[in-house]
């Protein structure tokens, strides 16, 4: 390195970051399209065909993070029950003792979690040059919640930004 130059190191990442820098290594395994997008099903239980349509959309294995906001900032519209009908559709939506609006589909918490932590990482750590997009290669780590913490990111961020 010329004098004058700077670099970011991994003890950098880990002060302005505050990630784990020590521990389990975060090594991406590539996959197949449609090996991610059933795993992205299946983890934040979103169906297959919005998945892969997204998926078509970014020309790659990343969804936009605006879509995956998008998703998740708002209960899902879908009816709970599909042969409801028209007429019922119309009448007000009443709130139930639970809080819960009636027709409306609320995710598990485990998939607002990864939705959530997929969104940070993508917008933070793994953003890329338009800042917009985030690799669905990531959701493998994300499978386990208990666990997420336990990686090593910040040896991941530091991979990242030097790819």
């Amino acid at each position: 390195m010329s004098f004058g130059e700077m670099t970011i190191t991994l003890d950098d990442v880990r002060v302005l970051l505050g990630i784990n820098v020590t521990s389990k290594t975060v090594v991406v395994k590539s996959k197949e399209r449609i090996e991610v997008t059933l795993m992205v099903s299946r983890l934040l239980g979103i169906s297959i065909s919005e998945i892969d349509e997204e998926i078509k959309t970014m020309h790659g294995l990343t969804i936009r993070l605006a879509w995956l906001k998008e998703r998740f900032s708002v209960p899902s519209k879908r009816l709970l029950e599909e042969e409801e009908s028209e007429e019922e559709e119309d009448e007000e939506v009443e709130e139930g003792s639970d809080g819960n609006k009636e027709g409306y589909v609320y995710p598990p918490v485990e998939c607002l979690v990864r939705a959530y932590i997929l969104n940070l990482i993508g917008a933070t750590p793994f953003a890329n040059k338009s800042g917009i997009r985030v690799p669905l290669t990531l959701i493998q780590f994300l499978e386990d919640v208990d666990i997420i913490g336990s990686y090593a990111w910040g040896g991941a961020t530091l991979a990242y930004m030097y790819r």
